[in-house]
């Protein structure tokens, strides 16, 4: 049972890679895409890069700052750098 977990949590974890890197292009097309930026950064949160997705949470909420996504994106990127903080210090 731990091998098959191990194995699927290694396909989420190379399917959420997939969508950063698709979102990316998709930013990197359109750097005013609110959307793509939010979803980049929930995707790139998910896959543990958080410094990709802090960048776009922080770019979303320059854009957007009162945008229908901007209090969960303040929220995600406070966790983020929170986690960064503790894996700095701890």
């Amino acid at each position: 049972m731990a091998a098959s977990a191990t194995a699927a949590s290694d396909e989420t974890t190379q399917w959420l890679k997939k969508a950063v890197t698709a979102y990316d292009g998709l930013v990197k097309a359109d750097p005013s895409n609110t959307t793509a930026l939010i979803q980049l950064g929930q995707a790139a949160a998910n896959a543990g890069e958080n410094e990709t997705a802090i960048d776009a949470f922080e770019r979303y909420l320059e854009l957007d700052p009162t945008g229908a996504y901007a209090e969960p994106a303040k929220q995600q990127l406070a966790d983020l750098k929170e986690q960064d903080a503790t894996v700095t210090t701890g």
